[in-house]
């Protein structure tokens, strides 16, 4: 009898560190087999950020391709009905680079499930957003922490956090990847952040996730750290999971197109399907470029989110699921 999504989250222990340490010595790669890669990037009314979005990605595949020989690595732009629809610059094409128009704007949720669909089979498909400059080691962390998991016929799935700024504040000649304010190293829980009324309690708490969950491999069998879940912690547009995983499982859930819980929807069914493994990589921290919203925009995207969190933990968490043990 199938059981809750909730229900089944509650089930996952989430200690890959425990499992590495006792598979390290019999830790194998195939170093003949060509590694294929898709990184899709859903995209609407990019301007002159995505130019530098692309150039930073491009930088950090052909570092990728020196450290894992066997890599091949292609670029899936989702063009999300943009009004004036995206052409590469010249510069910046390639033949293993693709444009994916879409007739009207969609959401992420379906922009991204398009790029997934589109190569299928690549190995792992890394999501990222059109507003992200990756560190230059980022793509070849990516694979080889997924590669250590599938090594063992497991599932991962592998998150890279953030130094969030403002474009204005973006030196592109000089940017440093060693600083991060993500909130899931080190924050301050703000009242602007809260799905329910619950919540409240967490305001102006002190958390340091990564610290305190051991990189989240210590999750707490609640299913619970403060306010958050597991999923919670796959989010911002940066993470890597194997492709065929992921369409087995249907993707995103389109019904969080919007703005809030798009990125969770798969990692929950992953984690409870796939058994996935959710880890954080730590080699450096890509640049999230974020815009400078009015008040307005504010208060719509709180109303979006809270909107979303209501629609995860009250729709599709109370929804039944595959328990993979009974697979």
């Amino acid at each position: 009898m199938n059981k809750s999504r909730e229900y089944l989250l509650r089930r996952h222990n989430n200690d890959y560190l425990k499992l590495c340490i006792i598979n390290e010595a019999n830790e194998t790669s195939d170093q003949s087999t060509i590694i294929n890669v898709n990184i899709v990037i859903p995209l609407f009314n990019g301007g002159d950020i995505f130019d530098i979005t692309l150039e930073y990605t491009n930088f950090a595949i052909k570092k990728a391709k020196e450290l894992i020989p066997m890599l091949h690595v292609s670029v899936t732009v989702v063009d999300d009905g943009s009004e004036k629809p995206y052409a590469f610059p010249s510069d910046k094409s390639h033949p293993d680079w693709n444009i994916v128009r879409l007739d009207k704007n969609r959401g992420r949720a379906f922009s991204r499930n398009t790029g997934l669909q589109y190569r299928t089979a690549s190995k792992y498909t890394i999501f990222m957003d059109a507003d992200i400059i990756l560190y230059p080691n980022a793509i070849s962390d990516f694979i080889r922490e997924m590669e250590r998991f599938s090594t063992q016929n497991r599932s991962c799935i592998t998150c890279g956090l953030f130094h969030f700024i403002y474009l204005n504040t973006l030196n592109k000649n000089k940017i440093s990847f060693d600083i991060s304010n993500d909130f899931r190293l080190n924050c301050n829980y703000q009242e602007n952040w809260i799905g329910c009324e619950n919540d409240r309690e967490f305001i102006g708490a002190e958390f340091n996730i990564i610290k305190d969950t051991a990189g989240w491999s210590k999750w707490p069998a609640s299913g619970k750290f403060g306010p958050w879940t597991l999923p919670n912690m796959v989010l911002g547009g940066l993470f890597c999971v194997n492709t065929h995983h992921a369409l087995s499982v249907g993707g995103f859930d389109d019904r969080f197109s919007a703005y809030g819980f798009e990125e969770t929807t798969l990692a929950t069914k992953l984690i409870i399907m796939k058994g996935s493994f959710v880890v954080p990589i730590l080699g450096g921290f890509s640049k999230h470029i974020e815009e400078e919203n009015g008040e307005s925009k504010r208060n719509e995207k709180d109303r979006l989110f809270r909107r979303a969190y209501d629609r995860y933990f009250h729709e599709f968490m109370k929804e039944p699921a595959i328990d993979i043990h009974e697979e």
